[in-house]
């Protein structure tokens, strides 16, 4: 379920709220993430 996505990136990854509902947006609809704060989003597969 796409809204559960956001939760599994905060338990797996340990991220900020906020980072993890973008990565879920960006892993679910197939879109790439451009960011100036790579670092937060370095060690989620698929990004």
């Amino acid at each position: 379920m796409p809204g559960d996505r956001p939760t599994q990136l905060r338990q797996q990854q340990r991220i900020k709220l906020p980072d993890a509902i973008i990565a879920a947006t960006a892993l679910t609809e197939s879109l790439p993430l451009v960011t100036r704060n790579a670092k937060d989003f370095q060690n989620i597969a698929g990004l």
